[in-house]
């Protein structure tokens, strides 16, 4: 069945892709905790940048871009469906390491 760019908006998904909300910004040493930074609404993961610089590159920095942002993929509808995206997103990422969580609103 073919996809419309409505039906894939309510999906969440763009011709089987899934949403992937990490975003590395700074690769770092994997040994230590990674950062993982949340934008406020309306702010996209770019607004990092200046903070993954200060902490030095040893540190392993991820942001966790906003659904819909793209314009390719509906915003979750709920706080609640974010944030369970964002927790799936983290233990993959972090597969087991300690981490640090940043947000601003």
């Amino acid at each position: 069945m073919l996809q419309t760019r409505r039906d894939i908006k309510r999906s969440g998904s763009q011709a089987g892709q899934p949403y992937l909300p990490v975003v590395p910004i700074q690769t770092g040493d994997r040994s230590g905790p990674a950062v993982f930074c949340i934008p406020g609404a309306g702010a996209s993961v770019t607004c990092f940048l200046s903070l993954a610089l200060s902490l030095g590159k040893q540190v392993a920095v991820y942001g966790l871009q906003p659904r819909g942002l793209d314009g390719l993929y509906a915003p979750h509808a709920t706080v609640r469906a974010a944030a369970e995206a964002y927790a799936n997103a983290i233990r993959k990422t972090a597969s087991g390491r300690a981490c640090r969580l940043v947000g601003h609103s």
